[in-house]
């Protein structure tokens, strides 16, 4: 009887100890083999050997038994085999998938890179399709902007796509059946279609899309943060087929990126534009400006040729701003800026410099008389009726025009010099245009040294006031004095408000010496009642100090420290004051009044709302303006006016004043016509306080 080992299978796996088992099972095997081949034999020559055979028998058992281990080894091993490779699976299936987040991760930060580093936003966008085509079997990426209008396709970023099929989607409208893109852009959700053959969505654009062999697309909406479509993200197959749920994830992260890279885009734009830009009007600002007229220079130095610029000054604008308020000059300012286009030329520039200022810079023109002609339509423009939020208005302008090369090389002396000309066409009497000329220039350079000098004097208290009397013409009985204010330069001696007054007008000075003015006269005032002289002083108020300045605490304040008695002031106001009223000084004249002080209507007859406003305001004296007096030895004309405001005054049970007597025939007629009060020089001129003190004791005696 033979027992032969069963052979144990060899596996790659096999471990060294496994194969010397195997060797060493193979070893008894064939030990049992020699010893039943010698019992055997025994046997056949002997008849028996027991013990021989108990020794076979043995080995034999020892055989099964390592071959059981042996089989139980080789399990293991298959089991730890399996293990090995599933956990190598996943490995790999661990880092390929790694890989995949940290390439997108890339992209992303790309993407990101491009946008914090201010690049183009059409490099950007590019990037960002060339990484959504990378993630591999995503198809052909597209990014559509609409134009500014929103409606129409402006652009077609889309590198992979054909150039003409690109083309060919520029200016097509957007709505609910134009495409994957142009529908989910018009209603601002994601569109997915699965084959453009059979989608209706496509019925208009199938065959330029199917000629490309394009036959699936599925588009999202791109949006910036107020939720306002601006464009749309697809991607586009060769072949019929839906998105994955990875793959409806990657484009929504790529229209995310491309909404941030949107809506930075659009701040930066909107920073550009304020940057160069009017906020308020949306023309040009003084960078941009200079920037054009630089150019337009340039321009003309090549061709041999001018450029023109006009500084535009708006006329009666600040009493608009100051008494209907900064909303209706906001509103009004927008007017301006629209009637200011229709005398231009698309090439011209027009731009704000602040405030009521505007410039017209006209490049390439060939005579003066170009500059001339658009100044003239400016003022036309200019002076036709505003009509404001219920309001009639009239402005005007002064412009002041200069020439390159004649009058400057550069922008800032070309605007220079067109300043310096409309200060100079404003003093001629407002609406008029006037060039720029080298007496020009130094008169502008006088007139910056004397602000400077001007503000020095507010500081140090060069100022003083003079006093002119006021008779009463039915007795030649003084009655009070008109303050009038004065400059005791320290070079050029003492000057009269025409040579300064401007100056505080124009440079928002008059509040505050206004506010001095007052104090003054109120304190000289109650010196001359305690000295048992009684004389009622008048104090011009200036339109500023009613629209930018607190008159009525002024008034009291001058009041309470001087101790000067409320009926011992008269507050003289010109018409300009009337010219754009408002409920609000309205009530500040009756508060005044209620106060006790008196006040009068300076310069009557020369405004235009005199007649309409007078039973409005709570006046108690008209002041017949100068120009009227000084006509009526030669005009009759001018006397019948003055006959009517003199009567006008009485029948209204107000006071009338003749301002500017010069002559005793003038003097005379008045106290005919019964005019209550004269002023001039015939009667006395303007003088320094202790000279009027002598009069005026004089006059009580």
């Amino acid at each position: 009887m033979r027992i032969h080992s069963a052979g144990a299978p060899e596996t790659a796996a096999s471990k060294p100890e496994e194969s010397a088992s195997v060797a060493e099972i193979r070893r008894l095997g064939k030990i049992i083999d020699a010893l039943m081949d010698r019992a055997e034999r025994s046997m056949a020559q002997q008849g028996s050997d027991f013990g021989l055979f108990q020794t076979a028998l043995t080995l034999e058992s020892t055989v099964q038994q390592r071959t059981q281990e042996l089989a139980r080894a080789l399990e293991y091993n298959e089991h730890i085999t399996q293990n090995l490779y599933r956990l190598t699976r996943d490995l790999k299936e661990e880092i390929s998938q790694r890989k995949r987040v940290e390439a997108m991760r890339n992209g992303q930060y790309d993407v990101l890179e491009l946008i914090a580093a201010h690049a183009p936003l059409n490099a950007i966008l590019r990037q960002l399709a060339h990484w959504v085509e990378a993630q591999g079997h995503v198809g052909l990426a597209s990014i559509l902007l609409l134009d500014d209008s929103g409606l129409s396709i402006g652009q077609c970023i889309a590198p992979s796509l054909p150039e003409d099929y690109n083309n060919a989607l520029l200016g097509v409208d957007i709505g609910p059946k134009v495409g994957s893109c142009g529908t989910a852009m018009y209603l601002n959700q994601s569109v997915e279609v699965t084959d453009i053959a059979t989608d209706p969505l496509w019925d208009d654009y199938r065959d330029l899309a199917m000629g490309f062999g394009l036959r699936a697309c599925w588009s999202s909406p791109i949006t910036t943060q107020s939720n306002q479509v601006v464009g749309s993200f697809a991607i586009y197959y060769r072949e019929v087929q839906g998105p994955s749920d990875e793959q409806r994830a990657l484009i929504a992260t790529a229209v995310h990126l491309a909404g941030i890279a949107m809506d930075r885009a659009r701040a930066e734009a909107r920073i550009q534009y304020m940057a160069h830009h009017d906020e308020l009007t949306g023309l040009p600002n003084r960078a941009l400006l200079l920037d054009r007229i630089d150019g337009a220079i340039e321009s003309a130095r090549r061709r041999q040729s001018r450029t023109a610029v006009l500084m535009i000054d708006l006329d009666r604008f600040k009493h608009v701003n100051d008494s209907l308020g900064h909303q209706t000059g906001d509103v009004l300012l927008k007017e301006v800026a629209g009637r200011l286009n229709r005398c231009v030329r698309s090439s011209d520039t027009i731009a704000r410099l602040g405030g009521d200022e505007f410039v017209i810079c006209l490049p390439d023109i060939g005579f003066d008389t170009t500059a001339s002609t658009v100044a003239a339509k400016v003022m036309h423009e200019l002076e036709a009726l505003f009509y404001v939020r219920n309001q009639t208005l009239k402005l005007g302008a002064s412009i002041g025009i200069s020439l390159f090369p004649e009058d400057g090389d550069s922008a800032n002396d070309l605007l220079r010099t067109a300043d310096t000309a409309m200060y100079s066409a404003k003093k001629s009497g407002r609406g008029q245009y006037c060039y720029f000329t080298h007496e020009l220039n130094q008169a502008a350079h006088e007139h910056l040294v004397l602000l400077s000098q001007l503000q020095h004097a507010i500081r140090n208290d060069e100022f003083e006031l003079f006093y002119q009397p006021l008779y009463r013409l039915s007795d030649n009985r003084l009655t009070g004095a008109e303050a009038l204010l004065r400059w005791n330069h320290p070079q050029r001696g003492v000057l009269a408000p025409g040579e300064f007054m401007y100056l505080l007008e124009e440079h928002g000075l008059m509040v505050e010496v206004g506010h001095w003015v007052l104090q003054t006269a109120c304190a000289q005032s109650a010196a001359w009642h305690q000295q048992g002289l009684s004389c009622r002083v008048s104090v011009n108020l200036a339109a500023d100090q009613f629209y930018r300045g607190n008159v009525l605490k002024s008034v009291k304040t001058a009041l309470e420290a001087s101790g000067l008695p409320a009926s011992g002031l008269l507050l003289e106001f010109t018409e300009t004051v009337l010219l754009h009223h408002s409920d609000s000084i309205i009530a500040i004249m009756h508060q005044l009044k209620r106060l006790g002080v008196q006040l009068s209507l300076d310069d009557f007859g020369t405004g235009y709302s005199s007649l309409s406003y007078l039973h409005r305001f709570p006046v108690d004296q008209l002041k017949i303006d100068r120009s009227f007096i000084s006509g009526i030895d030669q005009h009759s004309s001018a006397m019948n006016i003055v006959t009517s405001i003199v009567q006008l005054a009485s029948s209204l049970g107000i006071q009338s004043v003749a301002e500017g007597l010069e002559t005793q025939a003038q003097l005379h007629a008045l106290a005919r016509l019964e005019c209550d009060f004269g002023q001039g020089y015939v009667l006395g001129y303007p003088m320094p306080a202790s000279e009027f003190g002598r009069i005026l004791a004089q006059d009580a005696e």
